[in-house]
């Protein structure tokens, strides 16, 4: 749906995340762009391809897609009853984790989950919960 150099409007709602920020959009849509490449080998499209890709994650029990037509309910569906290879995989992983790395070094400390609620915990307590957090992110 987009392509690189693509800027969203000021009161546009994912002009704040740090993956539709015009310096980030395009390593954003090299997932996009593999996605793509791959349902395009396989013969599906990149939602599948993203759904399925979501499914495989270890841990993952469910995806939560959504669809403003009934064309899209049935393109989702297509990620059922097959599977991503090994290499598909990592690749992807490969791909977002490199995304998810230059997110942690530019904007480690400016995590607005740390500042949309209160805080009732001891600043050590915080340190501690933000690495959890942030080596949870590490794909091995």
């Amino acid at each position: 749906k987009y392509t690189g150099g693509v800027t969203f409007p000021q009161e546009d709602s994912r002009r704040p995340n740090f993956l539709f920020q015009p310096k980030n959009i395009d390593d954003s849509l090299a997932v996009v762009d593999a996605a793509k490449n791959i349902g395009q080998a396989r013969g599906n499209t990149a939602a599948q391809v993203a759904i399925r890709w979501i499914l495989q994650q270890s841990g993952v029990t469910s995806a939560l897609v959504g669809a403003k037509r009934p064309s899209q309910v049935e393109d989702n569906l297509g990620s059922n009853g097959w599977e991503l290879s090994e290499d598909e995989l990592q690749l992807l992983n490969k791909i977002s984790q490199q995304v998810h790395d230059r997110r942690a070094i530019t904007v480690p400390e400016n995590l607005m989950l740390w500042e949309a609620v209160p805080d009732p915990f001891s600043e050590s307590t915080r340190r501690q919960i933000r690495q959890q957090y942030l080596q949870s992110r590490v794909v091995s």
